[in-house]
């Protein structure tokens, strides 16, 4: 896990790829499902602001879900309405991340 962090450090803004975001949220799942959820956020934060950089509405509102849900499961439920809030009022409307694993559709 420490090495994840390592690279992710070392991961230039202008390398911001849809295929880079994409693997950085599958990251941040993965260390969800091994119940890692603080080493999770900074794959998620990444993704977050490299979806912001490429302008790619449907995958800035996928990295925002993948976001919220992390942020609840932190108890950070300030950070996650405000992730939520702004991926609903993106373009997306399919379900992601949140309605996977909560139970949740919107």
């Amino acid at each position: 896990v420490e090495r994840i962090e390592e690279l992710l450090r070392a991961l230039p803004d202008e390398q911001a790829s849809v295929e880079i975001v994409e693997g950085l949220l599958n990251v941040q799942l993965l260390l969800y499902q091994q119940e890692l959820y603080r080493r999770a956020v900074p794959a998620g934060l990444k993704a977050v602001r490299w979806a912001r950089l490429l302008g790619d509405r449907p995958l800035l509102a996928k990295a925002l879900t993948y976001r919220g849900a992390l942020a609840a499961e932190n108890r950070e439920l300030s950070i996650a309405f405000e992730a939520f809030i702004e991926a609903l009022n993106s373009e997306q409307k399919r379900p992601g991340f949140v309605s996977f694993f909560f139970g949740y559709n919107y």
